[in-house]
């Protein structure tokens, strides 16, 4: 694949930090060695704001790629996460846990995410992925985290192993 790939996975609203991941990506482009495409894979009351500002971001970064899904049946899920490179889960709130995660894990696709409630029991920093900073949550902090994950290739073949490892673990 001559591009990393990215899939956002769920409700498209102000506290899933949709907007959070889009003012990433410009700096995770310009850090890894391929260009970037990202897939929101869901629907919901913010979803157009997140389309105008995805027009916006890849009028002016050509090497990153933005397209949104809808929503769509869990096998089409599953058929996203066996061609993606990496999860990402910017949720500005304490997400009691979410089982996107560890189901990508299943699929040994890693994840980056901020450190906020219930995340860190299933995403290990350095195991199966990156965590950014959660308190306060920051486009800074996520790329960072997105670009851990991606920068260098073994090390990502060593996420995506720990992704498996982890995500065998939790029973779905």
């Amino acid at each position: 694949e001559s591009r990393w790939r990215l899939l956002f996975a769920g409700r498209m609203d102000f506290l899933k930090g949709g907007l959070v991941l889009l003012e990433a990506l410009p700096a995770v482009a310009a850090s890894v060695p391929r260009p970037v495409r990202l897939v929101f894979a869901g629907d919901g009351p913010d979803r157009s704001r997140w389309e105008r500002r995805a027009r916006e971001i890849q009028g002016s970064h050509p090497g990153v790629e933005i397209s949104f899904t809808g929503w769509i049946p869990q096998a089409q899920v599953s058929e996203l996460l066996d061609d993606t490179d990496l999860l990402v889960v910017p949720s500005l709130w304490p997400e009691p846990f979410g089982t996107v995660g560890p189901a990508a894990g299943c699929h040994g696709v890693p994840a980056a995410a901020f450190a906020v409630g219930g995340i860190p029991t299933w995403l290990r920093n350095g195991v199966n992925g990156h965590l950014a900073p959660g308190d306060p949550p920051t486009a800074s902090g996520l790329a960072d985290a997105i670009i851990q994950c991606l920068i260098d290739p073994s090390h990502h073949a060593h996420l995506q192993q720990g992704a498996r490892e982890l995500g065998a673990r939790f029973n779905m």
